[in-house]
This record gives structure tokens, C-alpha cells and sequence, in this order.
């Protein structure tokens, strides 16, 4: 068996299948120690590629005896580094989220009392112009009622209850960007 000094030497001369052998000797180690730092499983594959990508690159550097110490000091870099890049995006993220949700707060803090007037003026015109729709919404929404506990209560059976309420929410909806729109 050859010896990994060997194999180390080789590579530095240029040997591509000697580095090979040095990846096969290496890779369990260095994606466990990975592993140990980062939980995706994906990541840790990526970022043992990278190590063994940098390792080679700067290979003429290495002149100790510990070449798994060397390899994990770069690991460990590139783990930091991953680290800290996924903790700048999340932040970013994270701002991205809340100037959403500010401007989501502020557009119904505008919009959202002029939406309620409008629904409640949508649902004073079904009472006039539909009175059995308004009353099943009334308990549906309201009272909190089932449709068929609504069918029971007014005679109908469950199935024309459904429309009835289908048929109501198209409605109200249709008023509410009517008078939204205006």
C-alpha cells in the first residue's frame, strides 16, 4: 500500500489519480467533521467538495505532517464562511419579511376600517334585496352555525342551504370590489 506522504508527493507533482486516492482516503473524515457543523446533508456534500477543490489548489502550501489536521482547518473555514453567509441571508430575509409585513400593516391600517364600512353596507343591501341569503350568512358567520344545523332551522335541506350561502358570498364579494373600486 502506498504511503499518503507518497501519495502527497505525488499530487504535488502534478498526479491527478494520486490526489484521487488522497479524496478516497479523506472523504469520510472530512464530510463527518462537516457534518458536525452543518445539519443539511446536501451542504455538507457541497462543502466537501469545496474542501477537497481548495485543498488541491493550494496543495504546495501543505508541508506538515498532519495532513487530516489540514484538511479540517480548511473545512473549518469554509464551514464559518457558509455560516456566516447563511446568517446574512436570513437576515435579509428576515428584513424582507417584516418591511412586507409593515407595509401589509400599514395598507390596512388605511384601507382595512374603509373596507369593513363598505362589507357592512354590502351586507345592509342583502338584507334588503336578499333576506333569506343575509339571514344564512348571519348564522353561518356569525352564530357560527353549520349548514345543516342553517337548513334545519329554516326548512330546507342542505343541499340549497350550500347554494344559498355559495350564492350570498358571490354576491357580497361582487359589492365589496364594486364599492371598492369606487
Amino acid at each position: 500500500m502506498v504511503e499518503i506522504n507518497d501519495l502527497i508527493k505525488a499530487a504535488k507533482e502534478g498526479e491527478r489519480e494520486a490526489f484521487g486516492l488522497i479524496v478516497g482516503e479523506y472523504q469520510g473524515m472530512v464530510r463527518g467533521y462537516i457534518a458536525l457543523q452543518i445539519f443539511d446533508t446536501d451542504q455538507v456534500f457541497d462543502l466537501a467538495q469545496e474542501t477537497f477543490i481548495s485543498a488541491y489548489t493550494s496543495l504546495s502550501s501543505f508541508s506538515g505532517d498532519d495532513f487530516g489536521g489540514w484538511l479540517r482547518g480548511i473545512a473549518r473555514n469554509l464551514c464559518l464562511q457558509h455560516i456566516r453567509t447563511e446568517a446574512r441571508r436570513k437576515n435579509r430575509e428576515k428584513s424582507a419579511m417584516e418591511k412586507l409585513f409593515l407595509q401589509r400593516q400599514e395598507d390596512y391600517d388605511e384601507i382595512g376600517p374603509q373596507r369593513l364600512d363598505r362589507l357592512q353596507g354590502c351586507l345592509q343591501r342583502l338584507k334588503e334585496q336578499q333576506k333569506n341569503s343575509y339571514e344564512a350568512i348571519c348564522l353561518h358567520y356569525f352564530k357560527g352555525r353549520s349548514t345543516e344545523d342553517i337548513a334545519q332551522e329554516t326548512g330546507r335541506n342542505s343541499s340549497s342551504t350550500r347554494v344559498l350561502l355559495m350564492r350570498a358570498r358571490i354576491a357580497l364579494r361582487a359589492c365589496l370590489e364594486r364599492a371598492l373600486a369606487t
